[in-house]
């Protein structure tokens, strides 16, 4: 006998009347049986398809946003039609198959590429429609969702993942409460879908990540990638990782239409990401994920083709272009690469700090050897060396590269220094026939003085430290 005694509570009738609250108080009960079968009876709930809308408004909602994505909608007496807003645009079979069985569960056809669904007329007698703007039925499923994430437990992730087609910020934030596998690989799932579905146009029309926690479309798109993050989910935090790199190297050569400021933020992503499952994940052999860094860093092939200063520089356009005005340089700023380096931040900064310095050193001294000594891998890391004091304690490039044999990591700086030394007149004509002012070649003779003054250190270093071994 359960503690409720002779008085145990029926699921089957409160199932019936749809008594969200009843079942709600059973989750948290000490007879963990019945709690399971409580939230087993709200999954069913949240998405039984028995409730009728009774205007254009509640259509949308139970069609969900596909529909409302890829259809119009327009009301005439009591009949609502669903119409196709642009034949020219492709829409995914199982998208249409999916809005066509919502038509059919709310009593509606499809005709002629319409589909007609008839408008519910509830009895005359007073029966409260409404609870905070929204209609009863929806809230309760809100709410029974909310909860079946807070019970945390997987039975609920099916109909959760089918309740975002209707209510998608309620159900991810409710499976992301669930913190299990399962769940962390609905919600890449859904992140991939979310992907596919909005990113590459949003990117062309917004500049700010900022804007998307008040954009309906990209707001699921944010609430699922800081659920992976929070979570250290690996392969959700390296899908998060390509995505934003991806973007950041196809508009990297492009100054006229996307901004280093513009990319701040999708570095700031991709850092939090990594600093994510490098804390919570063996790390060691992934060769992907350190590239992705290194270039995320600035870092480019010491056998690069083309100029110095193209690969070293950013640009940064602070009031939309030039406009092929040569002399218009109040909108442009050059910046050197250890500024593209200021999201690893020393102590003491006041802005948001993804991973430290020594969290930073602590992560390339970790990797496998094999990985440090991959050519690819040393062909972009002697060109972050420059960039870091020259010893070995504060600098992380050196410090990891001093467990590489000298014959391997000799080759690439050399051939680093040699580009160096060989170009600058080349690169400062250049610069200064394309930006038509003097300050700016001086800036980059600076930093390349800089730069080859330190692979000069760092070879005399490690040339007489092996010296100094063979005596």
């Amino acid at each position: 006998m359960g503690m409720f005694g002779l008085f145990e509570p029926n699921i089957a009738k409160m199932m019936r009347e749809r008594d969200v609250d009843g079942l709600i108080r059973l989750l948290s009960c000490k007879d963990v049986d019945l709690g399971k079968k409580a939230a087993e009876a709200l999954a069913s709930l949240l998405i039984m398809k028995t409730s009728k809308p009774g205007t254009l408004n509640e259509v949308k909602e139970m069609l969900g946003r596909d529909a409302a994505r890829f259809f119009s909608f327009s009301q005439e007496g009591d009949r609502v039609y669903v119409k196709r807003k642009d034949w020219g645009k492709s829409m995914p079979r199982e998208v249409f198959i999916s809005i066509s069985q919502r038509a059919k569960d709310l009593g509606g056809n499809y005709d002629h590429g319409v589909f007609e669904i008839p408008l519910y007329k509830p009895p005359l007698a007073p029966t409260p429609a409404r609870e905070h703007g929204k209609p009863i039925y929806l809230e309760k499923k809100e709410k029974a969702a909310e909860e079946l994430g807070k019970f945390g437990d997987d039975l609920a992730l099916e109909p959760l993942v089918e309740y975002a087609n209707s209510s998608p910020l309620t159900a991810i934030r409710a499976i992301s409460n669930i913190r299990s596998a399962r769940a962390n690989e609905a919600l890449r799932m859904m992140l991939l879908k979310e992907y596919r579905s909005h990113l590459p146009g949003y990117v062309e029309a917004e500049a700010s990540r900022s804007t998307w926690r008040c954009d309906p479309e990209m707001k699921s798109v944010y609430v699922l990638e800081e659920a992976l993050i929070d979570h250290g989910d690996y392969e959700g935090c390296k899908e998060i990782i390509r995505v934003y790199y991806r973007l950041i190297e196809d508009k990297k050569y492009d100054a006229e239409s996307v901004s280093y400021s513009w990319s701040r933020p999708s570095r700031d992503l991709i850092y939090r990401a990594i600093k994510s499952i490098i804390e919570k994940h063996e790390v060691r052999g992934d060769k992907e994920l350190l590239m992705i860094i290194l270039k995320s860093l600035g870092a480019f092939p010491a056998d690069f083709s083309g100029l110095w200063y193209e690969h070293y520089f950013a640009w940064e356009i602070q009031d939309g272009s030039i406009n092929g005005d040569l002399y218009g340089l109040s909108f442009v700023n050059i910046l050197g690469k250890k500024l593209q380096l200021d999201l690893i931040k020393p102590a003491g900064w006041r802005g948001f700090l993804p991973i430290t310095l020594e969290g930073f050193k602590e992560y390339l001294l970790s990797l496998d050897l094999e990985i440090l000594g991959d050519e690819e891998v040393l062909n972009h890391m002697v060109t972050l060396i420059t960039e870091y004091p020259n010893t070995l304690e504060n600098n992380p490039i050196a410090a990891a590269l001093q467990r590489v044999e000298l014959d391997k990591k000799i080759p690439f700086l050399k051939k680093y220094l040699q580009t160096c030394e060989d170009e600058p007149a080349k690169d400062l004509h250049i610069l200064k026939k394309k930006v038509g002012r003097g300050e700016y070649g001086r800036n980059v003779q600076s930093y390349l003085e800089q730069v080859i003054k330190s692979l000069r250190y760092w070879l005399s270093f490690w040339e007489d430290d092996n010296t100094k071994r063979k005596n």
